[in-house]
């Protein structure tokens, strides 16, 4: 069972896809029905009554620990290779939770032109002046996700960014405790 959140607001209006996205929601509503434990409370947040529902799906609570076990080693994984790819030239963190990985880059590094020529090379990355309201601040930094991709397809996505900012803006000027020359 596949479910999704959809957020009604002002870009839905703009895009012009508001009444698209409504009638799917009537669709997803006629399919599926909030417990009547919730439905018929007044009031009742619909996150309650979603909580209320997958509490009756079968495996639900078997699952999420499984999962959560994959995305820690997959961010595990993450983290490892920026480190032995980047150095010190990457600043990141070890989030609690979550697919992405937020990772600061040297000052020069401009993740918007870096996201552009990644993708060229075949890694997607998110710029972060993309994901910020601050994009002076942002500009050097990047969200990574990690949820989807296997392990060794992050190990080699991150040694294919690590040459692209190296070609790109001259950084990591080591990788794997080895110089490299822009």
């Amino acid at each position: 069972m596949t479910i999704a959140v959809v957020s009604l607001d002002s870009d839905a209006a703009a895009l012009g896809i508001e009444p698209l996205l409504e009638q799917e929601l009537r669709n997803l509503a006629s399919i599926i029905r909030p417990p009547k434990s919730a439905a018929t409370r007044p009031g009742t947040d619909p996150g309650v009554a979603l909580a209320e529902l997958l509490d009756r799906i079968e495996h639900f609570h078997d699952h999420v620990p499984k999962l959560s076990k994959a995305l820690s080693a997959k961010l595990q994984t993450l983290r490892e290779a920026l480190a032995e790819q980047f150095g010190t030239a990457a600043e990141f963190g070890n989030p609690p939770g979550g697919i992405y990985l937020w990772v600061k880059l040297p000052d020069n590094v401009d993740t918007v032109k870096l996201g552009q020529a990644a993708l060229a090379a075949g890694v997607s990355i998110n710029p972060g002046p993309e994901w910020s309201v601050d994009k002076d601040y942002a500009k050097c930094r990047l969200r990574l996700c990690f949820a989807n991709p296997e392990p060794e397809t992050i190990k080699q996505g991150v040694a294919a960014l690590a040459e692209v900012c190296r070609r790109e803006f001259g950084v990591p000027l080591r990788s794997a405790n080895v110089e490299k020359r822009a």
